[in-house]
């Protein structure tokens, strides 16, 4: 054991202690980040929750839509997405009044049905040519197309068929 120490004690002849230098004050903390507009935007979001529940099984996430009346299964809302069923019709919006693409809205969906059509193409545009209202034919597809009982499902289209301008439908077979 003194074996030890006096190892230890050689091996430890040339450590000195460091000398304690004086610490670098440093700044202030800053304040802790905040959102700009937190307040303002907790608001109303508070107000829209209060102002009514939307339809049941309609999901708006930024600029897609996405619709699934209740009780659809999971797997085919995926499929829908995926564009995995093949579209057997397409209507084209672009250009026409609201009032215009509503009637023709109309008699595509009806068309289709007749025919017995169950996944067909609405390309409503993206609005960019509306002015600061923002769009006006994408808000009244997807208004028209939840009052369908007929329309299972729709869901934007992946971008190579559209994107946020057009939507796959989903109709119920007869």
């Amino acid at each position: 054991m003194d074996d030890e120490k006096s190892q230890f004690r050689k091996a430890m002849q040339d450590v000195r202690k460091l000398v304690e230098k004086p610490r670098v004050e440093l700044d202030k903390p800053r304040p802790k980040a905040s959102a700009k507009f937190t307040r303002r935007d907790n608001a109303e979001v508070m107000e829209q929750s209060l102002s009514g529940a939307p339809h049941p099984g309609e999901i708006q996430t930024g600029e897609e839509m996405i619709y699934a009346r209740p009780g659809l299964p999971p797997k085919v809302m995926r499929k829908l997405r995926r564009g995995q069923y093949a579209v057997e019709c397409e209507c084209d919006l672009h250009g026409l009044t609201a009032e215009q693409a509503k009637q023709v809205l109309v008699e595509f969906i009806d068309e289709c049905l007749a025919i017995g059509s169950r996944c067909v193409r609405v390309v409503h545009g993206k609005g960019r040519g509306s002015g600061p209202t923002g769009p006006v034919i994408k808000p009244l597809v997807g208004s028209y197309l939840r009052k369908r009982a007929e329309v299972a499902a729709y869901v934007s289209t992946p971008p190579a068929h559209g994107g946020s301008g057009a939507v796959y439908v989903l109709l119920k077979a007869h």
